[in-house]
Order: structure tokens, then C-alpha cells, then sequence
């Protein structure tokens, strides 16, 4: 099967890697709608200065053994961050440029989302440049229509006018579509679940309460986020919410303690309106 993918209006093919491709609006047909795709996300490297993350080889070889269609990378890809902070343009080139070279033996797709640590100071440059990806943008898998979002647009924790104009047109080209899923890198509603990431926590609730209405009014199945560094799952009218959130602190410095259980990404299976969230430790 091919993959589609979509950035607003058509693009230019880019690099096969991440490559880009005009898409026909999804149709629906009497076949059972089911596949496989996997998540991750906060794949960044302990030290923006040196080093890179060292578990990502080991977690592209078990992505690659289960075989999904494609994998979605829910945002802090890097450690970027402010240059007050010391970091700097050479730091960033550094570790897109080890990230590429590290996923460039995985074999399905990679989708990425955007979040707040793959940016320098509020700029999305870097990341557009070594992912081919716009900070928000859609793609299709048969009859399935999927929308990435981008919950830091110029570097503030909300959605922008014009992107939410962007999602609603978007929306209603692919209201015929058979299943629509959602990916962002912050939560969409606080559920309470304790993190241990300080900057950029959920959406507002009344931003997330608009863009809900929203979304019961078209397939939307479920929504997914990461950020933070464990799973949570929640349901509303319908919709299911799930923070998919992944954890390499472990596996970059100490052993993990006794009794903890962290995850590195998640194995999801759809068929025809039931989700099964697979978790994957890489240990």
C-alpha cells in the first residue's frame, strides 16, 4: 500500500525518507478500515551540548520487528530551547543531523510533530528543514484521515486563528473519511496525570473545549499527545484522548528503579472503531 501525506495544499516530493506527495480525499468502501501504526516521542538527548540518545538504535530495530504502516514521533525530538539558555544554532544542526542519520534504517514511514524542545528561541526553522514537515499539516492511509497539529506556534503553549481555520477546511475535505485521528504534542485536557516535564503542559481547557465541538462534529476517533512520560487514556462523547507519553530519562542515565515501568513507544491497533494501545518498553 502507498502513503499519502499532505502539508495545506500540494507538495513537491521531498527526500524518500520523509517524503511528500499529493493525496485523492479518503473514500469509503465495504472493506474492514483496521491497521497498525507506532508512537513515540521525547527522544531528545540529555545534554543539548554533547551526546546524543544512545537507545534510539535499539528502539528503531524493535519499531522495525513489529511492522507498523508508519510511526509517529509526538514532538521533543531535540533538546532545543532558548539561546539565554547557551544553546545554539550549531547545537540544534548537530542533533537533527544525528536523529537523521539514527532513523534512516526505519522501515515504515515517520510522521513528526512538532513540540517545544525542537525549536530555538520561538523558531520552527530547524525542524522544517531537517523533517520536510510544516508544523501543521494531514495525511491519508486508505479510507483513514490523519490531521498532526501544532500546540506551539511561535513558541506559545495555544493554536493559532489561522491554524484552527486551517483544521476546520481540512476537517470538512475529509468528513467522508471512514476514521480521523488527531496528533498533537501537548495534552489536550489536563487529566491530572503528574509529569515531570515543567514547560508547555496542556492546552487551555477553553481552547480545548472549542476544538473538541469541533471535532464531534466529524469521524474524529481519537486524539493522541505526548509531552509527558506515561500513558493516560480518557474518553469524551466518543473521542478517545490519549496521552501516549514516553520516558528514555532511564535508559540515558541510571538504571531504572526497581518496580518502575517507563515506556519508550506504543504499538497502536484500529479496526472498525475499537483502539488497543500496545505499550513497548525497550528493556
Amino acid at each position: 500500500m502507498r502513503y499519502h501525506s499532505h502539508i495545506a495544499l500540494c507538495t513537491i516530493p521531498a527526500l524518500a525518507f520523509f517524503a511528500l506527495s499529493c493525496f485523492p480525499v479518503p473514500t469509503r468502501d465495504a472493506s474492514p478500515l483496521e491497521f497498525r501504526f507506532a508512537l513515540t516521542g521525547n527522544t531528545f538527548s540529555e545534554s543539548p551540548f554533547r551526546g546524543k540518545n544512545e537507545a534510539l538504535d535499539t528502539l528503531i530495530k524493535h519499531i522495525n520487528e513489529d511492522n507498523p504502516l508508519f510511526l509517529v514521533h509526538l514532538g521533543d525530538i531535540v533538546h532545543g530551547g532558548k539561546s539565554w539558555m547557551g544553546i545554539s544554532a550549531v547545537d540544534l544542526e548537530r542533533q537533527y543531523s544525528d536523529f537523521k542519520t539514527q532513523f534512516s534504517t526505519l522501515r515504515p514511514l515517520l510522521f513528526t510533530v512538532k513540540g517545544e524542545k525542537d525549536m530555538l528561541d520561538t523558531s520552527h526553522e530547524f525542524y522544517t528543514r531537517h523533517t520536510k514537515r510544516s508544523p501543521y499539516y494531514s495525511f491519508n492511509y486508505g479510507a483513514a484521515h490523519f490531521v498532526v497539529m501544532d500546540t506551539h506556534e511561535e513558541g506559545k503553549k495555544a493554536i493559532s486563528p489561522s491554524q484552527r481555520a486551517w483544521l476546520e477546511k481540512d476537517l470538512v475535505r475529509h468528513r467522508r473519511a471512514r476514521a480521523i485521528f488527531v496528533f498533537m504534542h501537548s495534552p489536550f485536557f489536563d487529566t491530572g496525570v503528574p509529569s515531570t516535564n515543567s514547560a508547555g503542559e496542556s492546552i487551555s481547557i477553553k481552547e480545548a473545549e472549542e476544538l473538541h465541538a469541533i471535532f464531534t462534529k466529524f469521524p474524529v476517533k481519537a486524539v493522541f499527545s505526548g509531552h509527558r512520560n506515561s500513558l493516560h487514556r480518557t474518553v469524551k462523547d466518543g473521542i478517545h484522548y490519549i496521552i501516549a507519553g514516553c520516558d528514555f530519562s532511564g535508559i540515558r542515565t541510571t538504571p531504572q528503579k526497581k518496580g518502575k515501568s517507563t515506556m519508550q513507544y506504543y504499538i497502536v491497533d484500529y479496526r472498525e472503531g475499537e483502539i488497543t494501545i500496545l505499550p513497548r518498553s525497550l528493556e
